[in-house]
């Protein structure tokens, strides 16, 4: 080994703690990159699996295909396998009763078997195998061998019973074999997983225009792509909407914030380390050591740095997503689900993580070795690389001279007399603070694209009902203690409207009649010191939207006044079999104005909502009208069980709800561990830069202490300090942030949501900043103040 690179060695073993702070600096980043990639990987790897269990594995579907083009799609070569299933829904017993049926292909994708309780699957479409829980609900006694009809002309055999089974779509409670005669959907998956499956749909759509006798300008024949499943395999449709390419242009972007923050941090990193050894270098250029191979030298120090940190860096990440994987592998959701996150390590990635470590290393070695090898033999003994700065600079204004203090002074001439090294100490906080605010911008806008906004919602039962049922649905709930509901009802209707009432125009004459129980009716009332009568209206005071000659506008008091004269002559549409007829309803006796809040979000911004007690929608609408249960308790699978006892349809929301708050909790699992990451390298290098600074002002100190300056007024002077380079930070920062977090969002196209800047992480950067900056003056001052005054005023070669 060459004698430089030993003496290098040697220097890096001599030096622990520098180097120990230069290898964290870049194992941190090499931890931020590849941490990206195997989330993502393994994300992607889990999303895969969880769409093949629920929707399918198909890339494309037709719907209704003739015998001609199911023979054109088993014939094909390029055909990898393909099946068939359609849904078939009857009223039974006042229940909604789903049939799902498939052909053997299908059952063996879904795993049917598995739902199986007892008998076996249909062979064909007169055989049902059908739920237990069903036919306790309805109390019907069926065995195996037994015939069951529905809409007294659709009869099965039962040869087996099954548990509900649940797709993504809906819930169904029979299987049968898919009667081909019949439209049904046929699912078709290609060989070739790669964007050539578009070039092949091209080539059955001309034979299937052919067949079907279509033009062929006609865009639209039937095919219908699997999107998800194909953008989990990067395969993406024209003009493409899918959510993964938004993730992909995030990522991008946030790998290029990462590496080129830190190019800089390591940049930083070794510049502080080179600067240390200065002397050390001097001395052996005095000796014979030649200016390449000083820059040698550097570059032999991160590459040595670099052969433990990459490899340490995978490792860390790896484990730690393991460990995150465990303990979201043990959560309700995923256990419900069946599927597991798995490690996954994509090898083109590491393989770019690799590189893109060593490049960015590379690029953070040149100013430092190109620097130390230019530097003379005397200028690097006597350190005058040391940031001179002239007088005039470090002066005060007038204003500034009479009021401050003299910590306040001397900490702003301080901040001035650092020249460069105080702009690039402010140019790497800024940095810090915009990876920071990046990644964490990105973890809002990434929970966001991939789970929506989750807004709180009122019920966490739904049951929908018919009139006869509101007595029996209203036993069960007053039964149960600590349980809140409203049921209503909805119907269009056409009246008079008075135009002197309005703030606009309206010839529509369509308005919204919601019905709402008696007791929340009253309940309104009284909050608006109403007294209720019978037919009478009630219309919340809320702005509405109208849209004329497609433009929109808002008015936010829509009404000039309110009594019973703004609504006359209220009629109805009904269709009696034969035609529709026109039924003239009751007139309001009382029309009154709400201004209270409306907390159950009856009412819409584009139309009239007249808000009446189920009474009158008894005494006016003849035909049964649909009834819907909003439904607030901690009991919900109890009260949806009670309910569908009566053969009455339920919706747990609040199961659904828990199951997606599980899963934004995954999600935030990984991405909180990544922005705690960031937070971790955000500190290390503040504490790289700050305790090199407290480090290189030793006798600065020192001398202040020489001429009277007390501990406690140094202390002062360096706290004001921290705050100048806080502020300073934020002000900076704050536009880099911004401009990076607009672009982000820009990149994740979520439509609906107007940019909001994620200002708690700003304050939190400010604050990390600020504390681990007084922090480091803090332990830095400490080690000060137990050395010797008169040593440290020596010149310490």
């Amino acid at each position: 080994m060459k004698i430089m690179n030993i003496l290098t060695l040697r220097y890096l073993k001599a030096n622990k703690k520098r180097s120990l702070l230069t290898l964290l600096c870049i194992m941190v980043s090499v931890i931020m990159m590849s941490s990206v990639g195997i989330a993502f990987s393994s994300g992607k790897d889990y999303y895969k699996r969880y769409i093949e269990k629920t929707k399918g594995d198909y890339h494309y579907y037709l719907f209704a295909p003739e015998k001609e083009v199911v023979d054109l799609i088993v014939n094909d070569p390029l055909v990898d396998e393909y099946y068939l299933s359609s849904a078939i829904n009857f009223d039974y017993q006042n229940s909604t009763f789903n049939i799902l049926s498939g052909n053997q292909g299908y059952f063996q994708k879904r795993n049917m078997n598995d739902y199986l309780i007892e008998g076996r699957l249909p062979i064909n479409q007169y055989e049902l195998v059908i739920s237990k829980e069903f036919l306790k609900q309805n109390h019907v006694n069926k065995a195996i061998g037994d015939t069951i009809t529905f809409d007294d002309q659709y009869t099965y055999k039962i040869v087996g019973f099954m548990k509900t089974y649940k797709s993504y779509l809906d819930i169904y409670q029979a299987l049968t074999y898919v009667d081909e005669n019949q439209p049904y959907f046929l699912y078709v998956k290609d060989k070739d997983t790669s964007s050539r499956i578009f070039e092949h749909t091209k080539q059955l759509e001309n034979q299937i225009k052919k067949i079907r006798h279509i033009d062929t300008d006609v865009d639209d024949f039937g095919l219908v792509y699997n999107s998800s499943y194909l953008a989990i395999q990067d395969i993406f449709e024209e003009n493409s909407t899918s959510s993964v390419l938004k993730i992909y242009n995030m990522i991008y972007i946030l790998i290029g914030v990462i590496s080129f923050v830190s190019i800089f941090i390591i940049y930083q990193a070794f510049h502080l380390s080179t600067s240390d050894r200065i002397q050390y270098l001097g001395m052996l250029s005095s000796v014979g050591a030649t200016p390449k191979q000083k820059k040698r030298s550097v570059y032999f120090e991160g590459f040595v740095l670099s052969l433990i940190a990459i490899p340490l860096g995978i490792i860390v990440s790896y484990i730690g997503l393991s460990i995150t994987f465990h303990i979201a592998n043990e959560m309700e959701l995923l256990k419900n689900t069946g599927i597991q996150l798995h490690t996954q390590i994509s090898l083109f990635y590491m393989f770019c993580v690799i590189l893109l470590s060593l490049l960015t290393i590379a690029i953070a070695l040149y100013i430092p070795a190109r620097k130390i090898s230019k530097i003379s033999v005397m200028d690097a003994l006597r350190k005058s690389d040391e940031i001179k700065v002239k007088k005039k600079k470090l002066k005060l204004n007038r204003f500034l001279e009479k009021y401050l203090s003299i910590q306040w002074k001397l900490s702003l001439k301080n901040y001035k007399r650092q020249g460069r090294r105080s702009q690039i100490i402010i140019f790497s906080l800024v940095l810090s603070m915009g990876l920071f605010v990046t990644v964490f911008s990105f973890s809002q806008l990434f929970l966001k694209t991939i789970t929506g906004d989750n807004k709180k919602v009122y019920e966490d039962v739904l049951a929908y009902v018919s009139l006869d049922d509101v007595e029996r649905v209203n036993q069960i709930l007053d039964y149960h203690d600590h349980l809140n509901y409203y049921f209503i009802a909805n119907n269009s209707v056409y009246a008079d409207i008075d135009p002197s009432y309005l703030q606009y125009q309206d010839e529509s004459n369509l308005v919204s009649v919601t019905a709402i129980d008696q007791k929340n009716y009253e309940k309104i009332c009284q909050e608006n010191d109403i007294v209720p009568q019978k037919n009478q209206a009630l219309i919340y005071d809320r702005p509405i939207d109208i849209i004329n000659d497609g433009e929109e506008k808002t008015y936010s008091k829509p009404y000039k006044k309110m009594d019973k004269n703004f609504i006359k002559n209220v009629y109805f549409e009904e269709y009696d079999g034969e035609k529709s007829y026109q039924r003239k309803l009751e007139n309001f006796d009382s029309i009154e104005l709400l201004h209270t809040p409306d907390i159950y979000g009856i009412t819409t911004s584009y139309d009239i909502t007249l808000l009446v007690p189920i009474e009158y929608y008894k005494n006016n609408f003849t035909q049964d009208f649909g009834i819907t249960y909003y439904i607030q308790t901690d009991e919900a699978t109890q009260v949806c069980e009670e309910i569908n006892a009566l053969g009455i349809e339920t919706t747990n929301i609040l199961e659904n709800r828990q199951q997606s708050m599980q899963l934004i909790q995954i999600i935030q699992i990984f991405v909180y561990g990544f922005v705690s990451i960031i937070v971790f390298f955000t500190l290390l290098n503040i504490l790289n830069m700050m305790s090199a600074s407290i480090e290189k002002r030793k006798q600065e100190l020192a001398m202040l202490m020489s001429v009277g300056m007390s501990y406690l007024a140094i202390k002062k002077m360096l706290l004001i300090e921290s705050l100048i380079y806080g502020i300073k930070t934020l002000i900076y920062g704050t536009p880099l942030c911004l401009l990076l977090e607009y672009i982000i969002f820009q990149s994740s196209e979520y439509m609906g949501q107007k940019f909001v800047p994620s200002w708690l992480a700003y304050i939190i950067s400010f604050i990390v900043v600020l504390l681990v900056m007084i922090l480091t003056f803090q332990i830095g001052l400490s080690r000060f103040r137990k050395q010797n005054i008169v040593e440290t005023l020596k010149d310490d070669m």
